[in-house]
């Protein structure tokens, strides 16, 4: 937006001319780029404690069926 403001000052007129840009749909832009930005980070680092939980928990889980299997084995061979 431009204004044009005219004045008479001590027998003089005046004039300036004032520029004004509207920076506020910029401004939401960038908030929402922010907060894009910031929510990405977020799933990035749930995705890595759910990795690092994951990972743990499927060398136990496989531990304890080989574990079963073994045991079931030695079973059947104590019958015979």
């Amino acid at each position: 937006m431009m204004f044009l403001l005219s004045l008479l000052v001590k027998g003089k007129s005046e004039k300036w001319v004032y520029y004004f840009n509207d920076i506020s749909q910029r401004r939401n832009l960038e908030m929402k780029l922010k907060d894009s930005e910031r929510l990405a980070a977020i799933g990035a680092t749930a995705g890595m404690v759910g990795h690092d939980i994951r990972n743990p928990l499927q060398a136990i889980t496989s531990d304890v069926y080989l574990a079963k299997q073994n045991y079931r084995q030695r079973l059947k061979l104590k019958r015979r």
